[in-house]
C-alpha cells in the first residue's frame, strides 16, 4: 500500500464523521439462487474491522422476505448468536470470517486457526454458533435469495437469546445487493447503533446476487465508508460475479487492498503501568504491535473512575515502545490510559494507524485507597478440645492501592460465636466454644477486610477445619513388630472419618521417634499421604514412633503410639525346618534363628495328631527331637512360636531326619 493510499485513509477517516464499525459484511455467496431454501452452500464473509474484537453474543442472520414487491422487511429468516467462547473474544484486525451455512463437499475441512486472520467455520451444528429463535419461537432457515438482506446486530446485555436477534436495533451492519424501490424506505430507516437512520451502518446495492455467484463491496476510497451507502448509477459501491468467489483475501483490487492494510496498519497492543500505588506521577508503558512514529500526547486520554484525576503531560520512547507520563494525580478511583479514536497520526511508514477506533483494553492503574481484597480459598484449622483465645490462624488480604489493611471482621457463618478475629486477621476460638470432629468436621465463615473505616472488601468464605489426631504412623515393613532395618521408612495417611476435606498439601507432618523429633515440616500429598526415610540408623531394640499435624500455624494433638523392635537387615526370627539328631554336629538340635531377642517366647512342637510334644518357654535352641526322654520317630512336625503379647504367631512345619 502506498502513500496515497495512507493519505487517503487519513483524511477519509478524519472528515467522514462516521461512528466506526466493529465488523462488516464483506461478500455474501448465494449457491441456488433460484430456489433459496436448497443453499446448503451459502457462504457469508465477514471482515473484523477492530483489533481484538470480542464478538461473543453478536447475531448473524439472514431476511428472507426482501423480494420484490415488499415495503417492509418481516425478518423471517434464521438467526444465529456467535457462541459465549473464548474463539470469539478477541478477534484481530482483518480477520476475514468465512461462515458456511451446511456445505455438501466431503471434504471440506474447517480453518479454525486465526494466528493468519483467516477463518472459515460451518454454521449450523457448530459448537461456535447457537441457532436462536424469534420470539414468537420461529426458527427459519439460512439461506441467501437474489435479494436477501444479511445482518449483523450487537450483543443482548440482557443476556438472553431466543426473541433478542428480532428487528434491526443494535444494529452493527446490514448488506442488501438490490435496493429496490419498494423496498428503499425500510432500508433507509434501518438503525445503527448510533441511533441514527442514517446510511452510514448499512451497504446497499444495486444488483441482485447472481445465480451461483457472489455480491461484495468495491471499496472505491480504500477506507471502511465503502460499506456504508447505497449505490448510485455514478457510484457503484457493490458489485459481482458469476461462480465460486476466493474467500479470505477479498476480490482482487481494492477490497483485497483494504483487508491487507487491516492486517498490516500498526495496532496499540496493550497500555500498562507499573507504579508504586498511591504515586503522584504514574508511568503507562504503551506497546504497539510494531515501530511506529508520530506518537504525541495528544494521541491519548484518561478513563477514570471515582473522584481519580491526572493529566497526561509527556511522552517517551520509540519503536514498538513509549512511555506516557500522567502527573498531578489524585483522589480515589482507577485510572486507564486509552488510545483516542481519530486524528492521531501515528504510522509505521506506510500505513497509518485505523482511524475511528480507541484503544480501552489497557490494564487500569488504582488511584488513592481502595478496599482489600481477601484471599479466597483461605483453610485454617482449630484443635479439637481447643480452649477460648487458642488460636485457629492468621488470614492475608490484598491491597493495590494506598494505604493499609487495618481492620477485619466476621460477618456471616459464626452463628454460635465460635470464633473472634481481631484487626490484623488473628482467628482464635471465642464463647468456650466446644468442637466434636465427629458432628461438625468443619466451619465456614464470612471475612471482610477494610483500608481505612469506608472501604470494606467484598465478603469472603473461609473455611475452618477440626484438627483431630491424626492415625499411627505406620513402620514400612514391619512384621509381628519386628522390622530388619535400622533406618526404616515411616509412612501414613491423615485423612479421617467423616473428613470434609479435599486437599491435604497444605498440612505438615512431624514424626517423633522415642519422643524425639526425628523430621518436621513433612510435606503431605493432596489425598494425605506422608513418607519419610529416617536417615540416622536407630539401635538394636524397642522404639516408639507417633506423628503430629499441623495446619497454619496449628498443631494437632499426638497420633497413636506405635512400637517397632529394631534389628539388623537378617535378623528376623527365622525357624529352620529341619533337625538331625545323630550326633554329627550338625542339625542336632531345632535352631531358631535370633528368638534369643524375645526372652518372654513360648515354643510349642506338634506331632501329626496335633498333640504336643515340645513344650518350651524362651526357647535356647536345645530340642533334640525327644518327648519324654525318648527320641521321636521320624517325619513332619509343626510348630507354633509367641514371641511377645499382642504379636502374630510364628507357625511352621519342620521335618524330623534321623541316620544322616
Amino acid at each position: 500500500m502506498g502513500k496515497k493510499l495512507l493519505l487517503l485513509i487519513i483524511v477519509l477517516f478524519m472528515y467522514s464523521g462516521l461512528k466506526s464499525q466493529d465488523v462488516v459484511i464483506n461478500k455474501m455467496f448465494n449457491s441456488a439462487a433460484a430456489s433459496p431454501s436448497t443453499g446448503s452452500n451459502d457462504v457469508i464473509e465477514l471482515l473484523v474491522i477492530k483489533d481484538k474484537l470480542d464478538m461473543r453474543g453478536m447475531y448473524i442472520k439472514d431476511v428472507t422476505s426482501a423480494l420484490v414487491g415488499s415495503k417492509v422487511f418481516t425478518d423471517g429468516g434464521a438467526k444465529f448468536m456467535f457462541a459465549q467462547n473464548d474463539y470469539w473474544s478477541a478477534v484481530r484486525s482483518g480477520t476475514t470470517i468465512v461462515i458456511r451455512r451446511a456445505p455438501s463437499n466431503t471434504s471440506y475441512v474447517e480453518d479454525l486457526d486465526a494466528s493468519d486472520r483467516t477463518i472459515d467455520i460451518r454454521l449450523v451444528a457448530s459448537p461456535y454458533f447457537n441457532s436462536v429463535r424469534s420470539a414468537a419461537a420461529a426458527t427459519g432457515t439460512f439461506a441467501l435469495g437474489a435479494y436477501d438482506l444479511v445482518v449483523i446486530k450487537a450483543a443482548n446485555s440482557g443476556g438472553a437469546e431466543d426473541g433478542a436477534a428480532d428487528g434491526f436495533g443494535n444494529l452493527i451492519h446490514a448488506f442488501l445487493p438490490m435496493v429496490t424501490p419498494d423496498i428503499k424506505a425500510a432500508f433507509d430507516a434501518l438503525t445503527g447503533p448510533d441511533g441514527t437512520t442514517a446510511s452510514s451502518k448499512k451497504l446497499g446495492g444495486l444488483i441482485t446476487i447472481p445465480t451461483e455467484g457472489s455480491v461484495y463491496p468495491t471499496n472505491p476510497t480504500l477506507t471502511l465508508a465503502d460499506y456504508n451507502g447505497t449505490s448510485t448509477a455514478s457510484n457503484a459501491l457493490v458489485a459481482g460475479h458469476v461462480g465460486n468467489p476466493a474467500y479470505g483475501i477479498g476480490e482482487p483490487g481494492n477490497n483485497a487492498s483494504f483487508i491487507a492494510y487491516l492486517r498490516n496498519a500498526p495496532v496499540v497492543e496493550s497500555t500498562s503501568s507499573s507504579s508504586a500505588p498511591g504515586s503522584a506521577s504514574v508511568v503507562f508503558v504503551v506497546k504497539f504491535s510494531k515501530a511506529v512514529t508520530g506518537v504525541d500526547v495528544s494521541d491519548f486520554s484518561l478513563g477514570l473512575t471515582g473522584t481519580a484525576t491526572g493529566t497526561i503531560t509527556s511522552i517517551s520512547g520509540s519503536g514498538d515502545t513509549y512511555n506516557v507520563t500522567v502527573t498531578g494525580v489524585s483522589g480515589e478511583g482507577l485510572m486507564k490510559l486509552n488510545k483516542i479514536a481519530n486524528g492521531t497520526g501515528i504510522t509505521d511508514g506506510t500505513n497509518a494507524i485505523l482511524e475511528g477506533f480507541e484503544f480501552t483494553g489497557g490494564t487500569e492503574y488504582i488511584v488513592g485507597k481502595v478496599p482489600p481484597m481477601v484471599v479466597p480459598g483461605q483453610v485454617l484449622a482449630v484443635k479439637t478440645g481447643a480452649v477460648n483465645g487458642a488460636a485457629v490462624g492468621k488470614l492475608t488480604a490484598t491491597l493495590n492501592g494506598s494505604g493499609a489493611v487495618d481492620g477485619w471482621a466476621i460477618v456471616g457463618g459464626n452463628d454460635n460465636n465460635e470464633f473472634a478475629i481481631d484487626a490484623a486477621g488473628n482467628v482464635t476460638v471465642a464463647n468456650n466454644a466446644a468442637f466434636d470432629y465427629t458432628k461438625i468436621p468443619s466451619y465456614t465463615i464470612k471475612v471482610t477486610a477494610t483500608n481505612g473505616p469506608t472501604r470494606i472488601s467484598e465478603p469472603v468464605d473461609v473455611t475452618i477445619v477440626l484438627l483431630p489426631a491424626p492415625s499411627a504412623p505406620e513402620v514400612v515393613g514391619a512384621y509381628n513388630g519386628i522390622i530388619p532395618s535400622l533406618s526404616p521408612t515411616v509412612q501414613g495417611n491423615l485423612i479421617a472419618a467423616n473428613s470434609t476435606i479435599t486437599d491435604y498439601k497444605p498440612y505438615r507432618v512431624t514424626l517423633y521417634v522415642d519422643g524425639t523429633v526425628a523430621a518436621s515440616d513433612l510435606p503431605v500429598s493432596d489425598v494425605g499421604v506422608w513418607s519419610y526415610k529416617l536417615q540416622t540408623p536407630l539401635t538394636r531394640g524397642v522404639h516408639s514412633f507417633y506423628i503430629t499435624a499441623t495446619l497454619n500455624g496449628v498443631l494437632s494433638d499426638n497420633s497413636p503410639t506405635v512400637n517397632v523392635r529394631t534389628i539388623e537387615s537378617g535378623w528376623l526370627v527365622t525357624p529352620h525346618n529341619i533337625i538331625t539328631p545323630n550326633g554329627d554336629g550338625k542339625n542336632d538340635t531345632w535352631k531358631v534363628a535370633n528368638i534369643e531377642l524375645y526372652p518372654t517366647n513360648e515354643v510349642k512342637v506338634f506331632n501329626k495328631t496335633g498333640e504336643v510334644v515340645y513344650s518350651k518357654t524362651n526357647y535356647q535352641q536345645d530340642w533334640d527331637g525327644s518327648y519324654n526322654g525318648r527320641s521321636l520317630n521320624p517325619g513332619t512336625y509343626y510348630y507354633q512360636i509367641i514371641l511377645g503379647p499382642d504379636m502374630k504367631p510364628l507357625k511352621g512345619y519342620l521335618t524330623l531326619v534321623k541316620n544322616k
